[in-house]
C-alpha cells in the first residue's frame, strides 16, 4: 500500500507507445524523484526484442513506475532503462536516433545526447533552442 508520501507524483504520465520503445513521452512534467506512472504498452509480452530481433527480453521491460532522476518537461522523452553510448534510441517501435553517451534510466533523452542517423546537422543544434549553432541569423 502507498503511504502519502509515496504517492506523492504518482500522477505524473508518461506514455510508452510501443513494447520495443527505450523512452517515453512524459505526459505531465517532472522534478527529480517525482515517480512516474508508465502508460501504454507497458505490457511484459511487449518486451523490447532480443538482439537476434524476435524473442521478447524481459530482462528488459521496465517496471510500470519509475522514477525521473533530473526535472524533465512534459512533451520530452525520459529513458525507460539504461542505455549505453551507440545504442539505438527507439521510439514509436522504431528507431529515432543513436545515444551519444551513455543515458541513464529516469533521465531526460534529448538533443545533446541524441545523434540523428538521418540528419548530419542534428548535433550542430542548440539543445534549449533547437536552432544551429552554426548559422549567423544576423
Amino acid at each position: 500500500m502507498l503511504t502519502d508520501s509515496d504517492s506523492r507524483n504518482i500522477s505524473i504520465r508518461a506514455f510508452r507507445i510501443d513494447g520495443r520503445d527505450n523512452v517515453a513521452t512524459l505526459l505531465d512534467p517532472a522534478a527529480p524523484g517525482d515517480r512516474l506512472k508508465l502508460l501504454g504498452d507497458t505490457e511484459l509480452s511487449a518486451a523490447p526484442a532480443s538482439p537476434a530481433g524476435n524473442e521478447p527480453c524481459p530482462e528488459e521491460t521496465p517496471a510500470p513506475v519509475l522514477a525521473a532522476l533530473e526535472p524533465i518537461p512534459a512533451g520530452h522523452k525520459i529513458a525507460l532503462r539504461d542505455i549505453e553510448s551507440g545504442e539505438d534510441i527507439i521510439k514509436y517501435g522504431v528507431v529515432i536516433g543513436r545515444a551519444a553517451a551513455p543515458i541513464r534510466r529516469g533521465h531526460l533523452v534529448h538533443i545533446p545526447l541524441i545523434r540523428s542517423l538521418y540528419d548530419e546537422r542534428s548535433g550542430h543544434l542548440d539543445p534549449e533552442t533547437g536552432k544551429p549553432k552554426d548559422i549567423s541569423y544576423e
